[in-house]
């Protein structure tokens, strides 16, 4: 198996999702892949997206990229997973007002391997999110990563994904307006909706103990 980069593991860790609307609209969005109960060896994959995202269709696509015989990503072989009431397997966030949703994944992966479809996948975990250390730390405007299919855009040909960049707009520490919730300033328009956001600047992370220098250039 070859060893993958991390931008390679994280532009197939999203999946587009394609809806079919009881009107006859076709909408799409990003959905990414997360290991829940994680214990190593077991975990329940399933993708996570927002619940708009699903909100109302009849009929579902996901687009799964395919393993070669060595356990590696075949680009330019991918399979289109068609779900009826697509809507249905889905599970809610609880509360209403958090737009988040997960499908797990299990029966459908099994049901593409009895077919000898076998679906490559780079999950993200729990653990990826920042600790209360981590938090403390950030030194507040980081650049963050978002992944996913803006207004439905993507390299078809290779089943890949659109990397945007924008900035932390809030302060992270802070529950925005008193939910946990924070603002990024970034290039988001329909079709991103369920993209993860990430901080993932190789070599350019800094914290409050190491700050770049800058120089303020000024005219007269």
């Amino acid at each position: 198996m070859n060893e993958l980069s991390i931008f390679e593991k994280l532009s197939l860790s999203t999946i587009r999702i394609e809806c079919e609307l009881g009107d006859g609209r076709v909408s799409t969005g990003t959905g990414f892949f997360v290991k829940f109960v994680n214990q190593g060896d077991t975990f329940v994959p399933a993708i996570v997206t927002n619940k708009h995202v699903v909100e109302g269709a009849k009929r579902g696509h996901l687009c799964f990229t395919l393993s070669d015989k060595d356990g590696n990503p075949t680009y330019d072989h991918h399979h289109n997973f068609e779900i009826i009431d697509f809507q249905k397997p889905w599970l809610n966030h609880p509360d209403l007002g958090v737009d988040l949703c997960v499908l797990p994944i299990s029966s459908f992966v099994d049901e593409m391997e009895k077919k000898s479809i076998k679906p490559y996948m780079t999950f993200l975990d729990l653990s990826l999110l920042p600790t209360t250390h981590d938090i403390e730390e950030m030194a507040g405007l980081e650049r963050v990563l978002m992944v996913g299919y803006p207004n439905g855009l993507w390299d078809a040909e290779h089943n890949q994904p659109v990397f945007r960049s924008g900035v932390l707009a809030s302060h992270y520490k802070f529950d925005w307006n008193g939910r946990p919730e924070f603002v990024i300033d970034a290039a988001c328009v329909p079709g991103s909706s369920g993209s993860p956001v990430l901080l993932v600047d190789i070599g350019q992370v800094f914290t409050k103990k190491a700050l770049p220098g800058f120089v303020w250039a000024g005219g007269g």
